[in-house]
């Protein structure tokens, strides 16, 4: 054996003794990931996403403002719901099957919606109320409301603890508080329940 594969191998028996040892109470456990999560937020709601919010995702991803910052995840309005469909079904697969991923649609009811931003909205980007199913029950969106972007965990590595945030939220929100109280329930749920050691934030550069 070589010297290096033999340091792999001594790498991965010392990860098993150290999991081993590990108490279960603090393992990251791949069956703490739910399949339809969502949360009642303080100024909004983060919903499970589904095809009902397909045309509004395909809104936020296609507009120029918000995805400035994120260019290779951007789509072009012509093709903008078809994009938003595939991506969607792409992440739902990689939460419900490979348990890699967690996702939320960000969605704020009419009652909600920050002062600065009630004349940017047109009334034709309303969804209608509904109840929602989630894993733990169901929430109820008692009014019309926009889902204004997405966000959650990728990359999950159990072995490793480890996970990267992420979230889009459409522009005409930013610098609302929606971005940072989204982001503490998803850095809540991979600390406090996933048992996450680490979970990191790329940003670019000119995103301020």
């Amino acid at each position: 054996m070589e010297k290096k594969d033999a340091a792999a191998f001594d790498e991965a028996a010392e990860r098993e003794l150290v999991k081993a040892a590990m108490p279960v109470s603090r393992r990251c456990d791949p069956s703490l990931l739910p399949l339809r999560a969502g949360r009642v937020c303080k100024t909004h709601v983060l919903l499970p996403p589904d095809e009902d919010q397909d045309q509004s995702m395909g809104r936020v991803l296609s507009d120029r403002e918000t995805m400035a910052h994120l260019p290779f995840m951007a789509s072009s309005k012509d093709i903008a719901t078809s994009y938003a469909r595939i991506r969607r079904k792409d992440r739902d697969s990689w939460q419900a099957h490979r348990k890699t991923h967690l996702n939320y649609s960000i969605a704020v009811k009419r009652s909600q919606i920050p002062a600065h931003a009630l004349d940017k909205i047109n009334e034709d980007e309303f969804l209608p109320p509904r109840k929602i199913q989630v894993d733990d029950g169901e929430i109820d969106v008692d009014e019309p409301y926009l889902v204004v972007g997405c966000c959650g965990l990728n990359h999950i590595e159990y072995p490793h603890h480890v996970a990267e945030a992420g979230i889009i939220l459409d522009a005409r929100f930013w610098r609302s508080g929606i971005c940072t109280e989204s982001m503490y329930m998803v850095l809540k749920f991979g600390f406090g329940v996933l048992k996450l050691h680490r979970i990191g934030v790329v940003t670019a550069g000119k995103n301020d």
